[in-house]
């Protein structure tokens, strides 16, 4: 398990939907997409929340597989830790869905002003997003809606 090295703005989960590690971005987003129909969300607000966590996933296989393509469907699992937490949050006194995705590429700050296709839908649809170090090396990267 990670902790948080940074954890100003990193609340706890409320409650835990799901956590599933060495996990491909297409089934990420699959699993995401069954666990909010079982919470009856508003399909436009669990489409965003599932889209998050494919491109979080597949964000984590750029960095730490060096797969550079938009589909990694077809690549296997990782042999390096990746694992897709999704669960609720209270964000500034409001409970938001939040995708953290870890892996154990470098912890540097992603500078979101110039990042790539997926981190700027991320950005578009989440209030609430960052990268922190975590430990016992490696990064996570979340996004609450």
């Amino acid at each position: 398990m990670y902790e948080i090295l940074d954890d100003g703005f990193f609340p706890p989960f409320q409650h835990l939907l799901f956590a599933v590690e060495q996990v491909r971005p297409d089934r990420a987003a699959l699993m995401t997409r069954r666990e909010l129909e079982e919470l009856k969300l508003p399909y436009v607000y669990a489409q965003n929340v599932e889209r998050v966590a494919y491109e979080l996933v597949l964000n984590a296989y750029q960095h730490v597989l060096g797969v550079d393509f938009a589909d990694a469907s077809d690549v296997p699992p990782p042999h390096s830790n990746i694992r897709l937490e999704v669960g609720t949050v209270d964000m500034r006194g409001e409970t938001r869905i939040r995708v953290a995705v870890y892996d154990q590429s470098s912890p540097q700050t992603i500078q979101w002003t110039s990042v790539g296709k997926g981190l700027t839908i991320v950005r578009t649809v989440a209030p609430y997003y960052g990268c922190e170090a975590a430990s016992p090396r490696g990064k996570v990267v979340w996004a609450a809606l």
